[in-house]
């Protein structure tokens, strides 16, 4: 039973942390985004109108399929690669 906590223990672990990588991995495209038209407007003082943010936000879109098509590419998962087959259990038995 005191095996079968540290598991279930071991994967919730797992699961957070994968949900937050995912989380951040969805949501940091709409930062850069958000942050890229604020800064056009408030810092260097131009106008935002909708000839400059849709192409902008278009931009924002074909820079973030290339990113994600990196992680296939070089097969890194931030995460992923970590299973709960290969986490260890061997402070355990002591």
């Amino acid at each position: 039973m005191k095996l079968r906590k540290a598991e279930l223990a071991e994967q919730f672990k797992f699961l957070t942390i994968e949900a937050v990588a995912e989380l951040i991995w969805e949501i940091l495209p709409i930062f850069v985004a958000c942050i890229s038209l604020a800064w056009f407007t408030l810092v260097s003082g131009h106008a935002l109108t909708v000839a400059t943010a849709f192409p902008a936000i278009l931009a924002l879109s074909q820079l973030t399929g290339i990113v994600n098509n990196v992680t296939f590419l070089t097969d890194w998962r931030p995460v992923s690669c970590i299973t709960p087959l290969t986490l260890s259990y061997s402070g355990l038995n002591s």
